[in-house]
């Protein structure tokens, strides 16, 4: 029988916080520091990883505020080349457009990760190369963290069959393949319009009457003191049909003053209602996107607004 291999997770869980950790709560056995690197564990769970995988780990004694029992903090200092980016549901890399060159060409997600166990070798608890953010344990492992009644843990095995059909992994594959080049074209007519906000706190949502289903925002700091708030999605291929269009041919945008919209809290300020009502309009409507692609649209929103006019597009 060929080996498993499962990943290791926090359980969530509510409650009145009782040690620095990451997640609000009442102590546990299994628990990730602030940062959400460094798993923080008691010593029964720290005694079973040192016993089963002693040149997999390190461990560190730490004082856990308001706590009387000895806690360890775990470095897990062992990571392994081993994600099957074919079997896996979804596979996400960094990419140039993300504007992470520090990051480029590294896993930016895994959704239903495998991993290909012929690759592990002797590694009992690990991390995945270049996806450090997920832990992996050995079914022995697994078996005696559960032997010990400890709390704070979930595991999902990762190896074994896909979860997801043959069919579903290249429907999924055929998706990224059309909405992932759309943003960099637009990126690029944005960029000449202005400076693109890579901080903005702009909403994003997912929204199926868009054509990739997929409903965003961008800002544009134009002039000093003044800004674009900007459509993304408009244009994205229509999802459903599995063939390169753009979509509905065309993005929003309105031009305000900065003081206008809030940049860390732009949902619920009057550009975005605005700009979202009409969206909405556009959408709905295939006399409106015509009059908005031939550069005139008149709609009334009703609603509270400013004293002024912003400048449409």
């Amino acid at each position: 029988m060929p080996k498993k291999y499962f990943r290791l997770m926090p359980v969530r869980f509510d409650g009145r916080l009782r040690v620095p950790i990451l997640h609000p709560g009442s102590p546990l056995d299994f628990s990730f520091a602030d940062s959400g690197d460094f798993p923080v564990v008691t010593e029964k769970v720290a005694s079973t990883l040192a016993e089963l995988a002693p040149g997999d780990v390190q461990l560190y004694p730490a004082v856990v505020d308001s706590r009387p029992e000895p806690y360890v903090l775990v470095n897990v200092a062992r990571q392994v080349k081993c994600i099957d980016d074919e079997t896996s549901e979804e596979v996400l890399y960094w990419k140039p457009e993300d504007n992470r060159p520090d990051l480029l060409g590294q896993y930016r997600s895994v959704g239903g990760m495998r991993i290909d166990p012929s690759k592990v070798g002797d590694a009992k608890v690990f991390r995945p190369r270049g996806y450090p953010k997920a832990l992996l344990i050995s079914e022995d492992v697994k078996e005696a963290l559960e032997r010990t009644g400890a709390s704070g843990m979930e595991f999902r095995e990762v190896t074994g069959p896909s979860p997801i059909s043959e069919e579903e992994r290249v429907y999924k594959r055929r998706c990224r393949e059309l909405l992932e080049p759309p943003p960099a074209a637009r990126r690029a007519a944005w960029k000449s319009l202005g400076r693109l906000d890579e901080m903005a706190v702009a909403p994003r949502a997912i929204c199926y009457e868009w054509p990739g289903h997929r409903q965003d925002w961008a800002i544009i700091h134009r002039e000093p003191g003044r800004i674009l708030l900007v459509s993304e999605g408009l244009s994205d291929p229509f999802i459903a049909r599995l063939e390169p269009s753009v979509g509905f041919g065309l993005e929003l945008a309105l031009e305000t003053e900065l003081a206008e919209l809030p940049l860390d809290a732009i949902e619920g300020s009057w550009p975005y209602v605005l700009l979202e009502r009409v969206s909405k309009e556009v959408v709905a409507q295939e006399h409106e996107r015509e009059r908005a692609k031939a550069g005139l649209l008149v709609l009334e929103v009703a609603g509270n607004g400013p004293a002024r006019h912003p400048r449409e597009r």
